[in-house]
């Protein structure tokens, strides 16, 4: 599982540095699904975004963090989105029309 987290990290990673910073992305807007609250590099980005976005994301989910959460709600280009009872697979656990119901919304 280790191997897998630190392959997921470099892949965002990736995306920010070569992606989010590159002039010819200068005005897109950013989608950040379920992100990775607990590794530094998403968080920064998140928190530092100037592209308009959006953060859907559930208090269930392993990657979520309250305080870097609120951190990202102060960020006025991001429109952020806080499931309860929602895990890193956009769905509850406990009560499958809940899931239905996330997916919908989001």
């Amino acid at each position: 599982m280790e191997d897998f987290d630190e392959a997921v990290q470099y892949d965002a990673r990736v995306v920010i540095d070569h992606v989010l910073k590159r002039e010819i992305f200068h005005n897109a807007k950013a989608v950040w699904l379920t992100p990775l609250l607990n590794t530094d590099a998403v968080y920064e980005a998140t928190v530092n975004s100037h592209h308009p976005g959006l953060c859907i994301i559930g208090d269930s989910d392993r990657q979520y963090t309250e305080e870097r959460y609120r951190q990202i709600l102060r960020n006025q280009n991001i429109e952020s989105h806080l499931y309860p009872n929602v895990n890193h697979g956009l769905d509850d656990a406990n009560d499958v029309l809940a899931s239905i119901v996330v997916l919908k919304v989001s």
